[in-house]
């Protein structure tokens, strides 16, 4: 091959003169613009500095393969530019990192933009950057309108490279590709991506195990023409995301912020928000997949079906979750659960809060629960959801389980808070309370199992019958026949009919007051509360020891939670959680990013704490509260309405 120019030896000099590259380079290069001609290459045991401000325009379909060392390092105000004037099939091919010797390569405050990838198998990822066997690090890098198979952006394959503060954004394929790797992304926004799967990043699929690790990125506004929006997680994948906001992803069919498929990847303090897809707004799953969701934040996430989470075939688990103002057109506002492969693993929702959540025309407001599933949910909360059936949990040829939970103040235009149909669900120490339409609607279910439940104030009728007639539901229930251990009359499956008395019906706060009738009348063969007495009903237990603190559950992560009311007139309460004593900051935005309250700013205790913030004095408007402590931060949407 002939070389234009061939940088086999060291240049030290000013390169101002050198107009074009091809063939092996090495030693230190710029500053300057250089056209590349052909393509380029580093060999192994080489190394090539670029000193900023450098550009390389590439004038056709040439790649840049580092088999050795990159130091494309440039600053704040010069940088280093990989980009093309040319378009379609005659673009550049983008950086290529093939082994393991160029995993010293560095790139800082680099623009690369307009790569295409295409060709046979791995010659189509990675559009901008690809990853071989190769681990470099990219900090204040843009990455940008490029475009491939897979992995517009970037591509990792038995890689683990470090991405921090970059931008990987407008690129076609998706954003991020990682195939049989532990790349990192550390502080990273991933935005405006397109593709038919994975629109902001692709994991797993192409062999072999890939655990990326995303901590305190934001994954917005990308777009799947098919599924999973934000992100998706195929087979042999188990990545991790820690503190990150997934917002305003979009996917035609299933997954608009995420789509799970047997993979077991794992979300802590992450926000999904304003994502929408036909089912799952916020998170799809199915096919086996067992993600792990814990102290998440689903919030104004829209779907046909499922406006923040969709399970089918699949493992879920939900620990200290809220879910606030998600809605779906037909069924499951909050969650839809369906075709689950047993009893003994369901999808499991623990300590997890539902409020505000809605369907449109159909089911099922808070929780959707259909076609021979039976997820489990365990001192849940369930409140102001609304549906024309079934407001909070609407039941169809499915058995769920409800232990200790709260469905409260919850809204249907008929059939009830509860509605079971051809199902066999069990309602455990729950407390089905305060509710417009009736509390429990029965259609032919007459093996539902209802038992130790305080079910009171639901519009005109607590149980209702489908064509009033009794053989619909469970044998005597609703019918005063006996009374309980606290000597309080009830039915035959113990449950009781009386005000459950709780702090703040009215400010969502559902604690038991001292006279509760619902303290010690829960299922006894439940485990004990954490005062050693018998099973309250409800979410919240009533601490009966003098000598211990009523809280003596800690929290085990930081949380801030949805404000309630929201939208708000005037003041509204703001709880959040502080696992460890230590210093917190609350405070409250305006839409330009101006300071209008410090909640609170100082050292905190350990536990749950709730502010009631007063903006009597504040425009209507969107604001945002925002909690910093420890390394951790969440901001809140707040909607106040005068």
């Amino acid at each position: 091959m002939r070389h234009i120019l061939t940088l086999s030896l060291l240049l030290s000099f000013a390169q101002a003169s050198l107009a074009q590259l091809s063939g092996p380079l090495s030693g230190t290069l710029g500053p300057g613009t250089f056209h590349v001609v052909d393509t380029i290459w580093v060999n192994s045991g080489d190394s090539l500095r670029l000193l900023p401000p450098t550009t390389f325009t590439f004038d056709g379909p040439y790649p840049f393969k580092i088999w050795g060392t990159l130091l494309a390092e440039g600053t704040v105000r010069d940088s280093v530019v990989f980009i093309t004037e040319q378009s379609d099939t005659n673009r550049w091919r983008g950086l290529r990192f093939l082994s393991s010797s160029s995993s010293g390569s560095r790139l800082a405050y680099c623009l690369i933009e307009k790569g295409y990838a295409t060709g046979d198998w791995l010659d189509c990822h990675g559009g901008g950057a690809y990853c071989y066997s190769s681990s470099p690090r990219f900090t204040n890098c843009t990455i940008t309108g490029n475009r491939a198979y897979f992995g517009g952006g970037v591509y990792c394959y038995s890689s683990s490279p470090s991405f921090e503060n970059c931008t990987i954004s407008g690129n076609s394929g998706g954003g991020a590709g990682c195939g049989n790797g532990s790349p990192t992304f550390t502080n990273c926004t991933i935005t405006g991506n397109r593709a038919d799967f994975g629109a902001g990043v692709r994991c797993g699929g192409l062999g072999g195990e890939s655990t990326p690790t995303f901590m305190n990125c934001t994954i917005s506004r990308n777009n799947a023409d098919v599924d999973a929006g934000g992100v998706y997680c195929g087979e042999w994948s188990g990545p991790t995301f820690t503190n990150c906001s997934i917002s305003e992803n979009r996917a035609v069919r299933e997954g608009g912020g995420i789509k799970c498929g047997s993979s077991g990847p794992t979300f802590t303090n992450c926000t999904f928000t304003s994502n929408s897809a036909d089912c799952g707004g916020g998170v799809y799953c199915w096919w086996g997949s067992a993600p792990t969701f814990t102290s998440c934040a689903f919030d104004d996430n829209i779907a046909n079906e499922g406006g923040a989470v969709y399970c089918a075939d699949a493992l879920p688990s939900f620990a200290n979750c809220t879910f606030s103002g998600n809605s779906a057109d037909y069924g499951g506002g909050g969650v839809y659960c369906a075709h689950n492969y047993s009893p003994d693993a369901p999808p499991t929702f623990a300590n997890c809060t539902f409020i505000g959540n809605s369907t449109r025309w159909g089911y099922g407001g808070g929780v959707y629960c259909g076609d021979y599933s039976w997820p489990a949910f365990v001192n849940c909360t369930i409140s102001e959801s609304s549906a024309p059936a079934g407001s909070a949990v609407y039941c169809l040829a499915s058995s769920p389980t409800f232990t200790r939970c709260t469905l409260s103040a919850n809204s249907a235009l008929v059939h009830g808070a509860v509605f079971c149909a051809y199902s066999l669900p069990t309602f455990n120490s729950t407390v089905i309370a305060f509710s417009n339409g009736s509390g429990i609607h029965f259609y032919a279910s007459p093996a539902c199992t209802v038992e130790h439940c305080d079910i009171f104030a639901n519009g005109n009728q607590n149980i209702v019958f489908e064509d009033n007639n009794p053989s619909q539901g469970p044998p005597g229930i609703g019918q005063i026949s006996t009374t309980n251990a606290n000597a309080d009359s009830c039915d035959t499956y113990s449950n009781i009919f009386l005000d459950p008395m709780f702090e703040d019906t009215a400010a969502g706060d559902f604690h038991l007051l001292a006279e509760s009738p619902c303290i010690d009348a829960g299922d006894p063969t439940l485990p004990f509360d954490p005062d050693s007495t018998i099973a309250d009903i409800g979410a919240f237990y009533y601490h009966q020891s003098a000598t211990e603190p009523a809280a003596i559950l800690l929290p085990t992560v930081y949380a801030l939670h949805p404000n309630w009311p929201n939208p708000f007139n005037s003041s509204t309460m703001i709880r959040y959680d502080v696992p460890t004593a230590g210093k917190v900051s609350l405070a409250v935005f305006n839409l330009l990013g101006q300071k209008v309250a410090t909640l609170f700013d100082g050292r905190q205790l350990a536990g749950s704490h709730t502010i009631n913030w007063s903006a009597s004095n504040l425009p209507s408007g969107l604001y945002f509260c925002r909690m910093d402590a420890a390394g951790f931060a969440q901001t809140r949407k707040m909607i106040l309405l005068k």
